[in-house]
């Protein structure tokens, strides 16, 4: 169970899943997740200067979560916000709590 104590818990208000990859995909198999926890967390776009330009290649589409301290949201676990599928690509920890990006897969 998560209990969130940061000093910005009335923000957090979106609903996110953590889940760890278990089992990588081969040819046969997909990949494989298990469910960690369930946070509550304040989601932000996140648009850069690049990510509006078109190089030819597809751009993927990027959140900012912003939570309380929490030991599964790291680099490498998935989140599922609003029926969304992501990666966590990035995870900056602060003393109030957790800044990470997200990626959609």
């Amino acid at each position: 169970m998560y209990i969130d104590e940061s000093a910005f818990r009335e923000f957090y208000k979106t609903p996110v899943e953590i889940y760890a990859l278990t089992k990588n995909s081969d040819y046969s198999n997909g990949a494989k997740t298990a469910f960690i926890c369930s946070i509550n967390a304040d989601i932000q776009p996140f648009d850069g200067n690049m990510e509006s330009l078109d190089f030819g290649q597809q751009i993927k589409k990027r959140i900012k979560l912003y939570c309380g301290s929490c030991d599964a949201v790291c680099e490498g676990n998935y989140a599922i916000t609003d029926g969304i599928n992501y990666r966590i690509v990035y995870v900056e920890r602060r003393n109030l709590g957790i800044c990470a990006v997200l990626e959609r897969v």
